[in-house]
């Protein structure tokens, strides 16, 4: 929310400067905590007891599951710095778009779900399809947003700035 507000300040002031010191800053940082928790996953994950988690006593379905939340944490950290082109539109009122494409990505979504379903396919499967449709409409809106309707927001990692850093997180 606080990178919204910087947005919509930066808009009212007509600085595409600002907004983009805002927006790459926060991009960045996300995906350096994106990557910082995928790391350290990544060392846990074979530590943790699936089993006794989420209560389950066969060994194949323990690991489906296993893999099944592999599957939605990494799409979740994926999807924490690619989210943030929504703050973008919200701070510039155009969270039509936003909508949009989120509408594009519940319909891919659904469709998804309708193929797992009608191919008779695993949990594994659905998650893949769902999270990837999901994903998918994430990307699709930063492709919009950075390279074709306003390629100046496009988060360079030459204009992070750590005064911007303390200003997001105040």
């Amino acid at each position: 929310n606080t990178l919204t507000n910087m947005i919509s300040h930066a808009y009212a002031m007509d600085d595409r400067a600002a907004a983009q010191r805002y927006y790459a800053t926060a991009f960045w940082i996300s995906t350096g905590i994106s990557s910082t928790l995928g790391l350290i996953s990544l060392f846990l994950w074979p530590h943790m007891n699936w089993g006794s988690l989420f209560h389950l006593q066969d060994p194949a379905l323990i690991h489906e599951v296993s893999l099944c939340v592999a599957i939605a944490l990494g799409f979740f950290l994926l999807s924490l710095p690619l989210n943030l082109v929504h703050r973008i539109l919200s701070g510039y009122q155009q969270t039509q778009i936003t909508n949009y494409f989120n509408l594009l990505s519940n319909v891919l979504s659904l469709t998804a779900i309708l193929v797992v379903i009608k191919l008779h396919g695993s949990l594994l499967t659905l998650m893949l399809m769902y999270s990837g449709s999901l994903l998918l409409g994430s990307i699709g809106l930063n492709i919009w947003v950075n390279l074709l309707d306003r390629r100046w927001p496009l988060p360079s990692p030459r204009i992070v700035r750590p005064a911007v850093l303390s200003d997001l997180m105040s």
